[in-house]
């Protein structure tokens, strides 16, 4: 991890550098140049410019950038869906505060003489040149970590999905820096995450875990077990300090609790519940995305909407085009959901509500299994955001009928409904198809959606659904 933090502090002063130099050749050389060779005016030619001022602020302008980046997190992993884009966010806010910063310094001490493009172009050649480093350390730090090269490898005491959702998320999130080992506990679990299946290694039982940590050479261990003994997790704690491993202990109940945030009261550590009233500016800033894109969407689509109407109307010429389905919204509120009808007429005649799964269904019409795999049968929906039944990205609506059984038996499935239901979400990009018919899994992305919701998080779930979608993860 310092190896890839130092990679990071060298390339930003090679790209801090090199822009500011780019930045003065671009206004004073480069029009020179075309004025040689062309011989027509290009505004006016500096002459006197030199470069030797320009060299001798470089140090005092990239202490400057690397205070902001500092500032900015910009020598922390970054982790998450799509970890590119806030990498290029972070860039983009330390980059202007330079100059920013530059500009005030200027009224009292000449750093950059000669031009004030010159400021505008060391922005612009900063930002893309700093950005494209970042993009490529950050592929290269994930493959590594990926193979567990640099990464603490990490060893996970219980079986439960909570526990899985941890190792999930060190396979995931290679740049978390942790290296997934295994898992130990007394007993194998019943059933293991989609994304573990070719990953989950049960290496031994719970009073196996020194001999485990020493022979597989652990540098962080992981425990969440809720019936653990105080004398056990004592031993546990003390072998932990002994052979310099991180012990990190997580509260399953806890952790399952919704809309929750850690905080401290006087410096003693605690969660605490809170209220999931969205900020004024944020809710109108998503409910303009919702309609501008519903907006955009349904006139670009509408040839595409054409041909699958005529198409439907070819292979099935007995039932209706569009499908109208009752889905609980925000709040438990029922609304008709369209889609393009995928199936035959009166697919559930004699069933009554079921669930598509993982073995494969009869009941679809020619080429119905192809809308539903690339999520065109969904397409219909941009109507339900306009008329704000539903929105661009939320947790995915459900059929009354099914959120009646899976209230029962799921913890907090009904507080999923605070926010707006949505087209796609984070369940969807994690998943697809195959959460459906696991709602006790299903409910922990909708629960970390809504605690992490942001502007930011929607515009990149947006962005990932095109990789999943056209990649046809996970669909069936």
């Amino acid at each position: 991890m310092k190896r890839f933090i130092v990679c990071k502090i060298c390339f930003d002063f090679v790209a801090v550098t090199g822009s500011f130099i780019l930045a003065y050749i671009v206004k004073f050389k480069i029009p020179q140049i075309t004025l040689y060779f062309w011989d027509f005016q290009w505004g006016i030619i500096q002459h006197h410019a030199q470069i030797e001022p320009y060299l001798s602020s470089i140090w005092a302008v990239s202490m400057i950038a690397f205070l902001f980046l500092l500032a900015f997190d910009g020598y922390r992993p970054t982790v998450g869906i799509l970890p590119g884009i806030d990498e290029m966010i972070k860039v983009v806010k330390a980059m202007s505060l330079v100059v920013i910063t530059i500009i005030l310094v200027q009224f009292f001490v000449d750093i950059i003489p000669g031009s004030r493009m010159v400021v505008l172009y060391f922005w612009v050649f900063s930002i893309a040149l700093l950005s494209l480093g970042r993009l490529i350390i950050l592929r290269f730090e994930s493959s590594f970590y990926a193979k567990g090269m640099g990464a603490r490898r990490a060893l996970i005491i219980g079986a439960s999905m909570l526990s899985q959702d941890i190792a999930e998320r060190m396979i995931i999130y290679p740049a978390m820096g942790y290296y997934y080992v295994g898992t130990i506990d007394d007993a194998p679990p019943e059933h293991i995450h989609f994304h573990l299946k070719d990953r989950f290694k049960l290496l031994g039982a719970m009073d196996q875990y020194a001999q485990i940590c020493l022979t597989h050479q652990i540098d962080a261990i992981f425990l969440i077990k809720r019936d653990i003994p105080n004398v056990a997790y004592r031993q546990l704690t003390q072998f932990s300090l002994k052979h310099n491993i991180q012990l990190n202990v997580l509260s399953e109940p806890i952790v399952d609790t919704p809309f929750t945030r850690v905080g401290s009261f006087d410096g003693i550590s605690m969660i605490s519940t809170m209220t999931m009233q969205q900020r004024y500016i944020e809710k109108k800033l998503k409910r303009l995305f919702d309609v501008g894109v519903a907006l955009v969407g349904l006139i670009a689509l509408s040839p595409l909407f054409l041909l699958i109407s005529f198409w439907i109307k070819q292979v099935s010429p007995a039932g209706p085009i569009l499908f109208r389905q009752s889905r609980a919204g925000q709040f438990g509120q029922e609304f008709n959901m369209l889609k393009f009808r995928s199936m035959i007429p009166d697919a559930e005649q004699g069933t009554g509500p079921v669930m598509v799964d993982e073995s494969g269904d009869a009941r679809y019409i020619k080429g119905g299994q192809f809308l539903r795999q690339f999520s065109l049968d969904e397409l219909p929906q941009l109507w339900n955001v306009l008329m704000g039944e539903m929105s661009i990205v939320g947790p995915r609506p459900e059929r009354p009928y099914f959120v009646k059984q899976f209230s029962t038996k799921v913890p907090y499935f009904n507080e999923r409904h605070v926010v707006p239901v949505g087209i796609t979400g984070w369940a969807q990009i994690n998943g697809r198809s195959i959460l459906t018919r696991r709602p006790e899994h299903k409910i922990k992305y909708d629960i970390y959606y809504i605690n992490h919701w942001s502007f930011l998080f929607d515009i990149k779930i947006c962005l990932k659904t095109f990789f999943v979608v056209f990649s046809r993860e996970e669909s069936y």
